[in-house]
């Protein structure tokens, strides 16, 4: 209650009891209460501020119309990211620069995993000047996500670091790159090893390995310097190499399989047309008979009436 009323007593505001209560109440016994709690009272004093009535107390409607503790955070860190919109590149970036800064940790618990500005641009494919404007951001303009902290010059060799890790837990933009990230990585470890144990010890991914695979190299695009979080340089180039040639061996055996089908296919045709000239034939056969039966039947059949038509004339 003092970190609460202490602060905003000593600006000449005040604040509703009831909002107090809410803030206490919402802050119960988690871990991340403190610095959730103080960027929510933050982004609550900056809604009472923009709501020009100073003699009015900060009320429940200003921590409402910021989301509160439990959703403002989020919405605040996405006003950042959507910021970046204008310029092209930059959210890109932005998710890069992120996942850069996160990792899940042997326990399953995402920690935060500093990076220097030079590394992080050349994960990125991006320029410093570029990054430097995504990472301004996240930094001015009341927003303290990145260290170092505005107005800080940042330098290729500055270490860009998340402010705190309540951020990758509470923006839920943030949580969605840290388990693609986090799966990604799982991909491309489990491939970095196959490729090490190739060919004594190991053989060529097939599907679905192998469409797993490519979709994650089509999708994720990685790089070398992306890799480097995950083992070497040798390593990824070794990685690739057994995807082309996996890929390579499972094309040649895909247009065997074709070429074998399509021969297949044109066996069953070619029975299937011989059957057909077959059974012409065979009824030509049966229609030529007939008519010779036919004729057999006349040919004794018009004596006969010539005769009966005679004696009955006699």
């Amino acid at each position: 209650r003092a970190t609460i009323e202490g602060p905003i007593a000593v600006s000449g505001a005040t604040i509703a009891p009831r909002l107090t209560q809410r803030l206490l109440n919402d802050a119960g016994d988690d871990p991340d209460a403190l610095p959730v709690m103080q960027h929510a009272l933050m982004r609550t004093w900056d809604a009472w501020q923009d709501s020009g009535k100073p003699q009015q107390p900060i009320d429940l409607e200003h921590y409402v119309a910021i989301g509160g503790m439990a959703q403002g955070l989020s919405q605040h860190a996405d006003q950042a990211y959507a910021s970046l919109a204008a310029t092209p590149g930059a959210q890109a970036a932005a998710r890069s620069l992120f996942r850069g800064l996160c990792e899940r940790s042997a326990d399953y618990r995402e920690t935060r995993r500093p990076a220097t500005l030079a590394d992080l641009c050349e994960v990125a494919g991006a320029d410093t000047a570029l990054m430097t404007q995504v990472i301004d951001a996240f930094r001015r303009d009341g927003r303290t996500f990145i260290m170092p902290g505005w107005p800080t010059p940042l330098l290729p060799e500055t270490m860009i670091d998340i402010s705190h890790e309540s951020l990758i837990r509470q923006w839920q933009m943030l949580r969605d790159w840290v388990q693609a990230e986090t799966r990604s990585a799982a991909l491309y470890q489990r491939l970095r090893q196959t490729a090490q144990l190739w060919p004594q010890n190991a053989a060529l991914w097939r599907n679905p390995d192998l469409e797993r695979a490519l979709l994650w190299e089509r999708e994720e695009a990685p790089t070398a310097a992306w890799a480097t979080r995950y083992g070497t340089r040798e390593e990824f180039a070794r990685a690739t190499e057994f995807l082309r040639a996996s890929e390579a061996a499972w094309r040649e055996e895909s247009e065997r399989a074709a070429q074998a089908a399509r021969e297949a296919n044109e066996r069953v045709l070619e029975t299937r047309n011989q059957r057909e000239r077959e059974a012409r034939l065979n009824a030509e056969v049966r229609e030529l008979q007939s008519r010779k039966r036919l004729l057999q039947a006349v040919l004794v059949l018009v004596p006969a009436l010539i005769a009966g038509l005679g004696w009955a004339l006699y």
